[in-house]
């Protein structure tokens, strides 16, 4: 039995080697004794692994997979539901071995059996959580399922949809109170104070209206043009950005993520249950 489980597993299973290594016994006896009877049981037991194997890559049976991170954006050191829905669209039945691949920071990937116990209408429902350390974005997915033939004697994994992105923010951290001077608008834009008594550089000219007050007349204006002219004082503004970078090397780091849960395959994994993301700092 030792020597059966070094054999790979994702083409035969323990059954499926055993018959292939009883054929080839018989085979050999068969030659040996020139036995036709041993010979046709020979063939028989090669012949049915390696068509349980053509059957498992030809008739794959197919899957559709919904998967929805809660919430949808998530910050770091904050946890991130994944609920993962999945469907058989095609023909066939039986169990399958799904289990969802996750970047390896994330540590042991979810196993879960198809269909689950509490499935509704065909439909498997899992739920398991993730939570991130480090900002970016990340492919969550995509599931593989491992199914066999009716007899058990070949394997197949192949991946059922494509993943999905699960994007994590820096946690918003409130900032110290800043002394900025002057009066901004929301588009950062700072109108510069009216001077008083502005020089002739820096004024235009107008026709008087009704209601201008005398104090804004321009007497040389006035003496050229022969009609009083007021004073148009143009208003300068001066936009102004403050940008806040986070200048910590740590901060742009990617892929870390720290997941937490259990596994169906022991206490040190994550959870896979059936049911019906880095700090600001200041720098200018």
């Amino acid at each position: 039995m030792a020597l059966i489980d070094r054999f790979p597993r994702h083409i035969f299973t323990s059954r499926g080697w055993g018959l292939l290594g009883a054929g080839a016994v018989f085979l050999l006896a068969a030659q040996v004794m020139g036995r036709r009877d041993l010979l046709t049981l020979a063939v028989l037991l090669l012949v049915l692994p390696l068509l349980a194997l053509a059957g498992t890559r030809v008739l794959k049976p197919n899957f559709q997979v919904y998967r929805e991170f809660s919430p949808a954006s998530v910050e770091t050191a904050a946890t991130a539901t994944v609920r993962l829905a999945v469907a058989r669209t095609g023909l066939g039945s039986g169990h399958a071995l799904m289990e969802e691949r996750l970047p390896a920071r994330f540590g042991e990937s979810p196993v879960f059996r198809f269909p689950a116990r509490s499935a509704t209408g065909g439909t498997s429902r899992y739920e398991y959580h993730l939570r991130s350390r480090k900002r970016g974005q990340f492919i969550i997915g995509p599931v593989t399922a491992e199914f066999s033939d009716p007899f058990g004697l070949s394997l197949h994994r192949h991946a059922i949809d494509d993943g999905d992105i699960l994007t994590v923010t820096p946690a918003a951290v409130e900032l110290p109170v800043t002394g900025l001077a002057g009066a901004r608008g929301h588009d950062g834009v700072t109108a510069t104070r009216i001077r008083a008594n502005p020089s002739d550089d820096d004024v235009m000219t107008r026709e008087y209206r009704h209601g201008d007050p005398m104090r804004r007349v321009h007497w040389a204006a006035t003496a050229r043009h022969g009609q009083l002219m007021v004073r148009q004082e143009e208003s300068v503004t001066t936009p102004e950005a403050t940008i806040i970078l986070d200048q910590r090397l740590a901060a742009f780091t990617r892929g870390a993520f720290s997941a937490g849960g259990t596994s169906h395959r022991g206490a040190a994994g994550r959870t896979a249950t059936s049911s019906s993301p880095a700090t600001r700092s200041s720098g200018r």
